[in-house]
């Protein structure tokens, strides 16, 4: 599959992800937990809700974890789920087209039940347990391709996530003094 690269974020954006998030890798794993179907606690779905009622640092940790095209991004800074896998499809075999898109396909479906998961902890659990018995219907194994791209995604956006708020900030002025300074030069 294609490379993932860091969604941008406004500096906004990175300002929610660092007050929610610095130093609280604790709340990382958990929402790790929910979206891999883990049992999680009562008292961590309620820190779950009450984190993720803000629809700020919903979308702000969205645009991190799971990119959708919109039009609020810098020229050339475009993400999407989506872009990349255009790589696999070009003069591939039928059976790896099929499995490329409807493995993205059931990722993308995945990433929608678990945001919903942060809206309401309570929901369905995702289920990614895996016996190869249990799949003898799929036999390109879309649903084992699936189910790695999705873990990999997961894990890669909740890194994204914790470095943006482990991250340092520069103030707006310290950045035009050093813009200053370096076109004195």
């Amino acid at each position: 599959m294609a490379e993932v690269i860091p969604t941008p974020i406004s500096q906004k954006e990175a300002e929610l992800l660092q007050r929610t998030f610095k130093g609280n890798e604790p709340l990382l794993k958990t929402v790790r937990s929910l979206f891999f179907g883990f049992d999680i606690s009562k008292d961590e779905k309620e820190i779950i809700k009450t984190v993720f009622s803000s629809s700020e640092v919903k979308e702000a940790f969205r645009k991190k974890v799971y990119p959708i095209l919109s039009n609020d991004m810098p020229i050339g800074q475009v993400a999407d789920f989506w872009l990349g896998s255009e790589q696999n499809l070009l003069g591939a075999h039928k059976d790896l087209i099929t499995q490329v898109v409807e493995s993205k396909q059931m990722v993308k479906t995945l990433l929608e039940r678990a945001f919903e998961l942060l809206n309401n902890p309570y929901g369905e659990k995702i289920d990614l347990s895996y016996e190869p018995s249990r799949f003898i219907t799929d036999p390109l194994q879309t649903f084992l391709l699936a189910r790695n791209l999705y873990i990999k995604t997961v894990e890669q956006g909740l890194l994204f996530v914790k470095l943006t708020a482990e991250q340092e900030t520069k103030i707006p002025e310290v950045l035009k003094e050093k813009r200053r300074k370096d076109s004195a030069r």
